[in-house]
């Protein structure tokens, strides 16, 4: 690339780090070959401490990597402190350098192997040389990790109807009467309804009459239930106690309604 104009003399204003290159010089009279000669400018300055990400998120346990680059001539030093402090190379950190001195770049980066608690926080990038010195900060944060929810569903038994409850306690009748009353059947209709007959109410076996030796008429006629009923409760006591079941049945579902 050309620069300046024609001349034995090249003069630079304002002359910053960005002018450290190699300047070459060409000669041409019109007559082949044509002169070059070449010269390097070195431009010394302070460091430059550029740090590309000044904020930096990791989970607790992790590994992580912090870096910044330096830009001066000459280089001199160049570390990453915490709390005033240098940080070297040990069992938690690793320090690495890169150098490139054509481009009079060196980056330097901390790796912290496994994160803690302890190591959140500011870190500074430090440089200097004769020329002055620079720095530069990175924050390392925490980023919590995804809380797992449990998911608990409640199931809500849905209350019985009317006309369920009254299927429940028949059912339950039904039960005592076939347990408590071999041969007794009981059926109650619900209200509104009517009974085809009065043998679905109680039926019982009928009637047999059995003649007495020692008197020569009949006797009353006596309820056989089956048999080994004799050798239960009399029939009598029976069936009150279904009589009055039939009276609280009937009773309930007048509640239930």
């Amino acid at each position: 690339m050309k620069i300046g104009i024609d001349g034995e003399v090249l003069v630079i204003h304002n002359i910053s780090r960005d002018f450290d290159d190699l300047y070459e010089c060409l000669v041409d009279n019109g007559v082949p070959p044509a002169l070059t000669k070449s010269t390097r400018v070195i431009v010394e300055f302070p460091p430059e401490v550029v740090v590309e990400r000044p904020r930096v998120g990791q989970f607790i346990g992790r590994k992580t990597v912090l870096e910044c680059s330096v830009y001066a001539y000459p280089q001199y030093l160049v570390v990453w402190k915490r709390r005033g402090k240098q940080i070297t190379s040990n069992k938690k950190y690793t320090v690495e350098v890169d150098s490139n001195a054509e481009s009079r770049l060196v980056t330097l980066r901390l790796i912290i192997h496994r994160v803690s608690r302890r190591n959140y926080g500011k870190y500074t990038c430090e440089a200097k040389n004769d020329l002055g010195q620079g720095s530069s900060d990175a924050v390392l944060y925490e980023i919590e990790a995804p809380r797992t929810t449990s998911t608990t569903t409640t199931t809500q038994a849905t209350p019985a109807t009317a006309s369920e409850k009254n299927a429940r306690v028949l059912k339950n009748t039904e039960h005592f009467v076939s347990h408590e009353q071999p041969g007794l059947h009981l059926q109650v209709n619900k209200p509104g309804r009517s009974n085809s007959s009065a043998a679905n109410s109680i039926p019982t076996k009928p009637y047999s009459e059995k003649h007495d030796p020692g008197v020569g008429g009949p006797r009353k006629a006596k309820p056989v239930f089956g048999g080994d009923f004799n050798r239960r409760r009399s029939s009598s006591t029976r069936l009150l106690a279904a009589s009055l079941l039939i009276v609280t049945l009937v009773f309930a579902q007048f509640l239930f309604l």
